[in-house]
């Protein structure tokens, strides 16, 4: 009985120690510590990304400290009485890792095309202290506020958190900075000109938008600044705006055309968060052409009086852009090919304008030489004036020598039938003596 007595009394002490630690020590578990949706904000029907990140919550042990020497058990500890030397407190402890079984997520009205993430393993004290897991997600049709939700299976139970997902409304927006950027651009730019540009940046949110940076970037050399490509504005109140001119410099081997220049316009929230916008300045580059003579010949390369002629003028395009439609005429008082159609001269290349003319009297002729073509900026007429030498006909003065040879020969003839041989001997009968 003696025996019994006091094993009734250990057993008694011993519920009296464990019952209340076993009912009052929770198992670790796993909860969604933080949350991050793009876009913020998420187009009907368009597609974003949810990624979590999970972090353990931790069960209880308890640590006993007597004095200045702190001692710590995983078991409780029965209280002792306290006095003025010993000074005795429990903090409550859990060491044991967290098993992560399965993460999914519940659409909730959001279609979820991401898969679940299942068997993850655990997590504890010497693992990273947040896991993310990034789901795919697709929008409904419908605006308006969804609540999908996320689902934690671990090995002390299973927990849900609602996640809010704006869809395509204004909810939380007009509380926000909220940059907008417009541009002044020329409507009339050719390749090689310097481009005037005005930026203009206004803030149309509710609060402050801060340490506001605008870079030009430099994707290429057709089109760069002029002096700097980064421009720090600082801080930019709601309803405030500030202007940036710049220049840019184009090379004259830029294609006519759109060309777009990139920027990037970064601010930050008043909560700190880094906001980045791209845009673009559109400068439209239209080609110039513009037609040189580069020489002028003519076939004969003596033009004689009345004889036919052809003239060949050679017309370079030394603009920017294609000359098209092109066409060159003479406006000589001769009949003949006085108009001549090219066609088509690209930028750096040549065409040739050829004119047969039926020729007319000797003289010194001014006339003009017309270049007619269309470009990107419409149809031109080019004039250049130009002079053309006629010689008379050489043929009578050939002629002349001719007769001269002929009389010489007679002459000489003469000579030896009537001086030298006498009368007689004359070839001609009205020569002879009677």
């Amino acid at each position: 009985m003696k025996w019994a007595a006091f094993f009734c009394v250990a057993l008694a002490l011993t519920c009296l120690v464990i019952l209340p630690v076993s009912g009052e020590v929770p198992l670790p578990t796993a909860i969604v510590a933080s949350y991050e949706i793009k876009p913020p904000i998420l187009n009907p029907e368009g597609l974003g990304t949810i990624t979590v990140g999970i972090s353990e919550v931790g069960g209880y042990s308890i640590t006993e400290s007597m004095g200045d020497s702190p001692a710590s058990s995983v078991f409780p500890v029965l209280p002792v009485a306290a006095d003025s030397d010993t000074n005795t407190s429990f903090e409550w402890k859990w060491d044991e890792p967290v098993y992560l079984e399965r993460i999914e997520l519940e659409g909730n009205g959001l279609l979820v095309l991401s898969p679940d993430f299942n068997r993850i393993g655990k997590m504890g004290a010497d693992m990273y202290p947040l896991l993310s897991f990034t789901f795919t997600v697709r929008a409904p049709r419908a605006s308006g506020i969804y609540y999908p939700e996320v689902w934690i299976t671990t090995n002390g139970g299973s927990s849900r958190y609602p996640i809010p997902v704006n869809v395509n409304t204004a909810i939380g927006i007009e509380s926000l900075a909220l940059l907008t950027m417009n541009k002044t651009v020329p409507t009339t730019v050719y390749p090689g000109d310097e481009i005037p540009v005005r930026i203009t940046i206004r803030n149309i949110g509710k609060t402050l938008a801060d340490k506001t940076t605008l870079k030009i970037e430099n994707d290429s050399t057709r089109i760069v600044p002029q002096t700097t490509d980064l421009y720090y504005l600082g801080a930019i109140n709601p309803g405030e705006q500030k202007d940036i001119n710049l220049v840019l410099l184009s090379d004259k081997d830029v294609d006519p055309g759109l060309t777009h220049v990139l920027t990037t316009l970064q601010y930050s929230q008043i909560d700190g968060k880094e906001e980045t916008e791209t845009a673009s300045i559109d400068v439209m580059m239209q080609g110039r052409a513009e037609p040189g003579f580069a020489s002028v010949d003519t076939s004969p390369r003596y033009v004689t009086a009345y004889k036919p002629f052809d003239i060949s003028i050679q017309i370079d395009n030394t603009g920017t852009g294609t000359a098209k439609q092109v066409t060159a005429a003479v406006d000589l008082p001769m009949t003949g090919t006085r108009q001549s159609y090219i066609g088509r001269i690209d930028a750096g290349d040549e065409g040739l304008a050829v004119f047969m003319l039926d020729g007319g009297p000797a003289g010194s002729y001014a006339y003009n030489v017309s270049v007619t073509y269309v470009d990107d900026t419409g149809t031109h007429t080019e004039i250049r004036q130009m002079t053309l030498r006629v010689s008379k006909d050489d043929t009578f003065w050939l002629v002349i020598p001719l007769l001269l040879i002929i009389i010489v020969v007679c002459i000489l003839v003469y000579r030896y039938w009537y001086v030298r041989h006498g009368r007689d001997k004359q070839l001609f009968s009205w020569g002879r003596g009677k």
